[in-house]
């Protein structure tokens, strides 16, 4: 069995905001689609040609390299049954499993034809995260590896049973009562949550509560 790879990918091709586009198609992808369809090994000094050929400049010979290693990994180095998390830009991590190889397909969006299929297996909070997640998650390039938090991503989405948002499933709770603005308040806290899922709920009501102050 293959090792499992962990992703960050950046939903804003042509600086246009694909997030819900992915959580609905159930896809994830890059943009430049004038390079056409990509043959799997595909290696970057083809990848710049393809770049310079179909009028896609970049500022230096750097540039031009990191888009082309991020077609290197998405064409590439992403394998089925890996892991990537693609943010939003209001403090929303959507984590999905890859479900398919690389595709071309320009109909699902005219921004985004270079694509992969997967499945959604939860919803984050950044600010949830620690510190150093919350950084590398913080990086603009449009593809970058997240092996090095390797060992919290897979306590947090193997912690994390629901779909689609960040719920922690247990069967023993307790709970806590306390008072808001003259209001009882009351929390539930599974009894063998962790500190990292204790973190995200408390973080959760306190963002909630500043919002309604």
């Amino acid at each position: 069995m293959n090792e499992k790879h962990f992703w960050l990918l950046r939903a804003f091709p042509d600086n246009v905001p694909h997030y819900n586009v992915f959580l609905n198609a159930s896809v994830v992808g890059l943009g430049w689609p004038r390079i056409g369809k990509l043959e799997k090994g595909i290696k970057s000094d083809e990848l710049k040609q393809l770049f310079i050929e179909n009028d896609y400049p970049a500022a230096d010979n750097a540039a031009l390299g990191r888009r082309a290693g991020y077609f290197t990994r998405f064409v590439n180095e992403m394998q089925i049954g890996d892991v990537v998390f693609v943010p939003d830009n209001n403090g929303t991590v959507a984590v999905y499993e890859i479900k398919s190889d690389y595709y071309y397909d320009e109909k699902m969006s005219v921004h985004v034809p270079h694509l992969r299929k997967v499945q959604l297996l939860t919803t984050l909070k950044v600010h949830g995260l620690s510190k150093s997640l919350q950084k590398l998650l913080g990086n603009q390039l449009s593809v970058i590896n997240l092996d090095k938090a390797k060992e919290e991503i897979t306590t947090l989405i193997s912690s994390d049973s629901g779909v689609g948002q960040t719920t922690i499933n247990r069967t023993n709770y307790s709970l806590i009562t306390g008072e808001n603005k003259g209001k009882t308040v009351q929390i539930i806290i599974p009894n063998n949550a962790s500190n990292q899922e204790i973190t995200v709920i408390l973080n959760d009501i306190i963002h909630e509560l500043e919002g309604k102050l």
